[in-house]
């Protein structure tokens, strides 16, 4: 199977729908450094916390903007959205549509960044994402970056917890095959290697992810640094 792009974590996403500043508060507390709060063109709204090619995203809405991403609004509170980095390329999407995978259309969107000299310029960002029911409940998909520079600034990238990147992605699913298929369609069947108690990716320079049958607790696998129901992301 061939690969349709290597392994790249670009961010990953934290749903906290209308409690935006309280979610700030709590990753400030944990030692993160956040930008400002950013406003995308869609209608939602995020604070990030930089790392060195990676982000974390605090994602939600201001009050009474719910109604501009509804689909934020039926999202779980917690971690739910798995972002790769794409080709810049737009005929990405046709590649991953001819890999078998159900696709979305992609959409182009801006946020102004308000950076320290006072000026706000906007940055520039193509997503695409993987159809639901493939992503089993979360969200999966490809983030290409027009305006790099307007994102990983030196200045948001110090974090008092010393925080430096992802370290890793965990899925845990009843069903590994089942989760492990659209990843596969993607990154190539070399990319995913079987070890006890779950399936970690072979990593280029990104982040790594896994997918265990069980928890950890139960199995004593060692794949993931621990595997709690659906989801978890680890920093270092």
């Amino acid at each position: 199977m061939t690969a349709v792009l290597q392994p790249a974590i670009d961010h990953v996403v934290i749903n906290v729908g209308d409690r935006l500043d309280d979610a700030a508060g709590r990753y400030a507390r944990l030692g993160f450094q956040l930008t400002e709060r950013g406003h995308h063109s869609l209608g939602s709204s995020n604070n990030l916390a930089i790392f060195g090619t990676d982000y974390l995203e605090l994602l939600g809405f201001e009050p009474g903007r719910a109604a501009a991403r509804p689909e934020l609004l039926s999202m779980p509170a917690g971690l739910g959205g798995l972002v790769f980095k794409p080709p810049a390329d737009a005929g990405f999407r046709d590649r991953v549509a001819a890999a078998g995978l159900p696709v979305q259309d992609s959409r182009e969107f801006v946020r102004p960044v308000a950076l320290p000299d006072g000026t706000s310029p906007e940055a520039h960002f193509r997503v695409t994402h993987l159809g639901p029911e493939v992503t089993f409940g979360g969200r999966v998909f490809f983030c290409h970056h027009f305006t790099p520079e307007l994102v990983w600034r030196p200045e948001w990238q110090r974090h008092a917890n010393g925080v430096t990147g992802i370290a890793e992605f965990g899925i845990v699913s009843d069903d590994p095959a089942r989760a492990l298929a659209p990843y596969k369609a993607l990154f190539g069947e070399e990319a995913i290697r079987p070890v006890a108690g779950g399936w970690p990716s072979r990593r280029r320079r990104a982040p790594c992810w896994c997918c265990c049958p069980r928890p950890r607790a139960a199995t004593g696998a060692r794949a993931c640094r621990s595997c709690p129901p659906a989801a978890s992301a680890w920093w270092r």
